[in-house]
């Protein structure tokens, strides 16, 4: 996929002695930026070789198996691997003891060599034996009769059912799925693991969702198999569909979709977290292809996907399912818009009845308070005017020598008394007659 040509095709350096930047820079220089988290990815590949159960040692080696898989790929398994021990046989690659036992005893070697340089060049991970796999990896078989398309379609079954009105929603993307679905963003080299979901067995409600970023690469991959259509009948025939690259770059841009941008800004965070967990030695090589953020907008109608639907799909059943864990997730899930707004509809309404109820209870108080204090106010001049016996009160008339004399005459008039026997609340009406003189 790479320009591997260009790399020294004599060069007899071990591949497990070497990085795959380094040879590529001896090669032709430094690769193309675009192309850094395939370069990542082929080291990582470097840190599970294990030579001893392979056929190859060094990179030129690699180079002419990759060539027989280029020329080959549309065989059956079982004939790359024949093709495969011709070669190490006319080249001498082993000791001539174990050449003699390698269509027999020592035919999984071959495989596994078969099987890296597959996985070089097309990012395909078949299960190769005998080398560490991280935690978790998924093991897709190759069987011996079957071609690498056959085996493809085994592992990423087509859909059957009829989804002609399937949209999937605006809310499908992987800032949703981390921020709202609490689901881990993994990248992953094996395109056959893209989109894949990983339940941890501790806590099972934590996905962890597997993506394939490495856009640059699939594009390469696209154009150099353009390159192998037939132009006449009995020409070389390509190994791997376009359909099937041009797809899978569609459910990248359906789930990191350019014209949303609060997806992007997430993808910058993203992109950043990850470069700073690479080794130092390569901070300096982008370890997502920023490619993946920069994809044309793809359809959000299920009817135009095909090998990738079923887990589209898989993934979508899991996103709805999730429930929210805290309020930030539970104040902005915007999964189901209608249930949302129905939802926030129906809590503002209660929000405001429990207010016109509490404003309801304060008023209610509020006038309690106000009719006591008024009683309080009547007790006391009905304290001040009870009696028991008839009694004539006389207002007492004060001359008063500073006042003018043109002052009007207030007459007061003695109080009127109530039968005690009758009621204890006694009114009294007074009425006064000031007379004011000049002094």
């Amino acid at each position: 996929m790479l320009e591997m040509t260009a790399l020294t095709a004599g060069s007899t350096e071990p591949i497990s002695q070497t990085t795959w930047l380094r040879t590529l820079q001896t090669g032709y220089g430094k690769p193309d930026s675009q192309l850094d988290s395939y370069i990542l990815a082929l080291e990582r590949k470097l840190e599970v070789f294990s030579e001893n159960q392979h056929i190859i040692r060094t990179f030129r080696q690699l180079l002419e198996l990759v060539e027989v898989v280029k020329q080959n790929g549309t065989e059956p398994r079982a004939e790359i691997g024949r093709l495969a021990v011709n070669l190490c046989t006319s080249r001498q690659w082993l000791p001539r003891s174990d050449i003699n036992r390698l269509p027999t005893t020592l035919i999984d070697i071959v495989y596994n060599s078969i099987d890296f340089a597959i996985e070089i060049l097309l990012l395909h991970r078949f299960n190769t034996t005998g080398e560490s796999r991280p935690p978790g990896e998924h093991d897709f078989k190759w069987e011996k009769e079957d071609n690498i398309i056959v085996a493809r379609r085994a592992i990423l079954p087509q859909q059957d059912d009829s989804l002609d009105s399937k949209i999937f929603d605006h809310t499908f993307t992987l800032r949703d799925f981390q921020e709202f679905g609490d689901f881990v963003i993994q990248p992953t080299d094996n395109i056959l693991e893209h989109l894949l979901m990983q339940k941890h067995k501790k806590r099972p409600n934590r996905i962890t969702l597997l993506v394939f970023f490495h856009v640059s690469a699939m594009e390469r991959i696209h154009d150099w198999n353009e390159t192998l259509r037939p132009s006449q009948p009995g020409g070389r025939r390509s190994f791997i569909d376009s359909d099937f690259i041009e797809e899978t770059l569609q459910t990248v841009s359906l789930i990191l979709p350019y014209n949303d941008l609060e997806s992007i800004e997430w993808f910058k965070r993203y992109y950043q977290k990850f470069q700073r967990t690479l080794p130092r030695r390569f901070r300096s090589l982008s370890g997502i292809d920023p490619r993946a953020g920069q994809l044309p907008v793809a359809s959000r109608q299920a009817v135009d996907y095909n090998y990738w639907l079923p887990r589209l799909l898989e993934l979508e059943k899991e996103f709805l399912n999730y429930s929210p864990r805290t309020l930030r997730q539970f104040l902005r899930d915007r999964r189901r818009y209608r249930d949302w707004t129905l939802y926030w509809v129906g809590l503002v309404a209660l929000v405001l009845t429990l207010i016109s109820s509490l404003t309801g209870v304060a008023s209610a108080i509020v006038g309690g308070l106000a009719l006591k204090d008024d009683k309080n106010d009547t007790n006391l001049v009905t304290a001040a005017c009870c009696c028991r016996d008839e009694v004539a009160l006389t207002n007492v008339v004060t001359t008063a020598s500073i006042a003018p004399a043109s002052v009007p005459v207030v007459t007061l008039e003695p109080a009127q008394a109530i039968d005690p026997t009758r009621t204890l609340v006694v009114t009294v009406r007074v009425t006064t007659t000031v007379t004011m003189t000049g002094a």
